[in-house]
């Protein structure tokens, strides 16, 4: 195989984190989630998912695992001082708390949740 066809098949990081949080979304939608926003920036800060279920607001940031990974690897600290201070502003805006979840995804699509803080 040559290295052309190798770049080929291999999958944009980019891409593959899109597919991945799709993948997270469908999810809650089918669990009666209602999808909010996807892919935005919200005070600075690069929200993967934005969500709600029942009354509650959830900042979801999808994370996918090639293999077994501590929680602690996966999401850096500069990345989640980032994310609280997003969800911080979104409390404002919303007059209620805002949970941050973070959803990991393997690579057979099975999907974790896990509450940052």
């Amino acid at each position: 195989m040559t290295d052309k066809q190798n770049k080929a098949l291999k999958i944009n990081p980019k891409r593959k984190g899109f597919f991945k949080e799709n993948i997270v979304a469908q999810h809650l939608k089918k669990q009666g989630w209602t999808i909010l926003h996807q892919n935005k920036k919200i005070f600075g800060v690069e929200v993967d998912i934005l969500a709600k279920k029942e009354n509650e607001i959830f900042l979801i940031e999808v994370k996918s695992l090639k293999k077994e990974s501590h929680l602690e690897k996966i999401l850096k600290s500069k990345q989640k001082e980032r994310l609280k201070k997003a969800a911080q502003s979104l409390c404002e805006d919303f007059s209620k708390g805002v949970r941050l979840l973070l959803a990991t995804v393997d690579s057979k699509n099975k999907i974790d949740f896990f509450d940052v803080f």
